[in-house]
């Protein structure tokens, strides 16, 4: 499925195709990602397109430019401050902290049997 103004084959045109088979290390709301329509967590990856978010909920490519962050919670202030320093274009960022990874933590440990 294609962002909403670009066909598939536009997309990959105009932006490329990222490897088959390609590992990213981390998923785009362990950055702190959410889609336009505010999905994040496992609704979220990174789409085939580079520069693009796929979203599972909306199935649509978002441009990642588009997509609002929220500083994650493992990351400190100065840290986010800097990553965000780096990305070739301005996010618009969330205020507040996104907590879904201690979350998804503690769900794991109790299905695990710990507390």
């Amino acid at each position: 499925m294609a962002e909403p103004t670009l066909t598939d084959e536009q997309l990959a045109e105009k932006y490329g195709r990222r490897p088959v088979g390609a590992v990213s290390l981390f998923a785009p709301f362990e950055w702190g990602y959410r889609c336009p329509a505010g999905h994040r967590g496992e609704n979220i990856t990174w789409s085939e397109f580079k520069e693009h978010i796929w979203c599972k909920k909306c199935e649509l490519d978002y441009p990642v430019a588009d997509c609002p962050m929220q500083r994650p919670s493992w990351m400190d202030p100065t840290e986010f401050k800097a990553f965000v320093a780096r990305l070739p274009f301005k996010p618009k960022i969330l205020p507040g902290v996104d907590h879904s990874l201690e979350l998804l933590d503690k769900a794991e440990k109790r299905l695990k049997g710990g507390k």
